[in-house]
């Protein structure tokens, strides 16, 4: 039951088991269709049996060493921070970088997108690069701070990864930034 909760909204489970239940229109709720609190309390296990680990910073270090070994940069746990990046977006950004013309890159950071934490708020810093198709990101970080001492920490390890220094930046006019 867990599983097929873990990809439904528990209201639309129990009408699906209503509909299996009820032959009749007028039928009285079936006393086997669980009530949406123990659905919740269900889905909820399933969901956390899915995790990698129970607590969020043994879990982000599992993954950088393990399936995540390129991927994550650093971790910081006072203040949390976790720098994340792949070598396919480093790789295209160079690629870019090293055709005739002017790189561009802009960098933003954005509260609130994250929930669920032990912190107040997490804020998400992106670097990104605009080119004819789109623009695609190519480093992030997520942070329980937004000051420029974090950030330029952030920007110094994505320079350790010998990203190249783009031509021009335009940031969104942030104090930090």
């Amino acid at each position: 039951m867990g599983q097929d909760l873990g990809e439904k909204h528990v209201e639309a489970y129990r009408s699906q088991q209503a509909n299996i239940l009820m032959t009749r229109e007028n039928d009285p709720e079936a006393p086997i269709i669980r009530s949406a609190p123990i659905l919740y309390n269900v889905k909820s296990e399933f969901l956390q049996s899915q995790y990698i680990a129970k607590d969020l910073l043994e879990a982000l270090k599992i993954m950088k060493y393990g399936d995540c070994v390129n991927c994550i940069d650093d971790i910081g746990y006072d203040p949390f921070f976790v720098q994340y990046s792949t070598n396919a977006s480093l790789q295209t950004y160079k690629k870019l970088c090293a055709k005739p013309g002017k790189t561009c890159v802009s960098i933003d950071s954005t509260a609130g997108v994250v929930k669920r934490l032990d912190v107040k708020r997490i804020f998400l810093h992106a670097v990104a690069l605009g080119v004819p198709e789109g623009q695609f990101s190519i480093t992030h970080m997520l942070s329980e701070v937004s000051h420029t001492q974090a950030i330029c920490n952030w920007l110094m390890m994505w320079r350790r990864l010998r990203a190249p220094v783009p031509d021009a930046c335009t940031t969104d006019w942030s104090r930090a930034l």
